[in-house]
């Protein structure tokens, strides 16, 4: 069983005592959601039949544990130029590459060594960018399909149900 260092509740947690129980562990109440675990049992394999889940969590948990281990992540760098590459210019691997002075075959060893790829990153960037952007209801759908990438409206929906079915929401 792995028992966290300390958990946090957007509510107050002592409405639900048996959630002390379960954790192990006495939740506090904060501003936002999280668990912290001890770095021995962040290090063990994460495992799920959640598909979506695994896609949406493994690379976040790794930057972090790549950030507190003091190493640099280059996925940061790439998701930050794409998200914010958007809307001007589809941005593309040789333009990521570019972005960050590499060569494109450099830039993709790295990402694989940190466990991922620009397509990954990239789906990850289009999901947030689409959430942030539909949370502004100023915004039309057709504005957000055009400055993302897609061929039209229809193609963002395909994508907003695709995410849905994987359990990934935009």
């Amino acid at each position: 069983n792995i028992v966290p260092k300390a958990v946090t509740f957007d509510f107050d947690p002592q409405t639900e005592p048996s959630i002390i129980t379960y954790l192990g562990v006495e939740p506090i109440w904060g501003r936002v959601n999280s668990l912290i675990l001890h770095m021995t049992d962040a290090e063990l394999p994460y495992t799920t039949v959640d598909a979506g889940l695994n896609q949406s969590i493994l690379p976040e948990l790794r930057r972090r544990i790549a950030v507190l281990q003091g190493r640099e992540s280059i996925a940061i760098d790439v998701e930050r130029i794409i998200y914010n590459g958007f809307g001007t210019k589809l941005p593309t691997l040789d333009y990521v590459a570019r972005d960050l002075g590499r060569g494109v075959r450099k830039l993709q060893r790295q990402l694989r060594d940190e466990g991922t790829c620009f397509s990954d990153i990239f789906e990850a960037a289009r999901r947030r960018l689409v959430k942030d952007l539909t949370a502004v209801s100023s915004i039309s759908k057709g504005e957000i399909a055009y400055d993302i990438g897609f061929r039209d409206t229809n193609s963002l929906y395909h994508s907003m149900a695709k995410w849905r079915t994987k359990g990934v929401r935009p």
